[in-house]
């Protein structure tokens, strides 16, 4: 359940991107666009879950979750997220956190992760970035432990 958080806590933060995308004054490709859209996206996933599984730091909590169901719902939560069609139901990332008491070298580990995901699939270094600033933006609300 801690790892299913830690991927969640990788992409949930993205919803937030998606009032960015919407607002009025960005111009050019959204997000989902710059990543790939779905396509794209369903591959950053997979390759993040299989750096968390890599990852000694985190690896112990991917071993017992169903993959491809995984894969399927932080996809899905991640394209909404970035301004794509998809509609995400699931936990806010902050409840979805609230019990884990993860610690920033958890968080730092997801996060690298993810951004070494995006570089395996040759995502521009602004996106990138632009991913990056985000998740930073929610380590006070989720790397709450010690």
């Amino acid at each position: 359940m801690k790892f299913f958080a830690i991927i969640i806590f990788s992409f949930v933060s993205v919803l937030w991107m998606g009032s960015i995308q919407s607002d009025e004054t960005v111009t050019g490709p959204s997000l989902y666009q710059r990543l790939g859209e779905q396509e794209g996206i369903e591959s950053i996933v997979r390759k993040t879950i299989e750096l968390h599984e890599a990852n000694p730091t985190i690896s112990a909590y991917v071993k017992h979750i169903d993959q491809e169901w995984l894969i399927g719902s932080v996809a899905a939560f991640f394209a909404t997220g970035t301004g794509g069609p998809n509609t995400y139901v699931g936990t806010d990332m902050v409840t979805a956190h609230a019990h884990l008491d993860l610690n920033d070298a958890e968080f730092d580990a997801a996060v690298s992760d993810v951004l070494l995901a995006l570089e395996a699939n040759d995502i521009d270094a602004e996106s990138s970035a632009e991913v990056n600033n985000i998740l930073q933006s929610f380590r006070g609300a989720i790397a709450t432990g010690q």
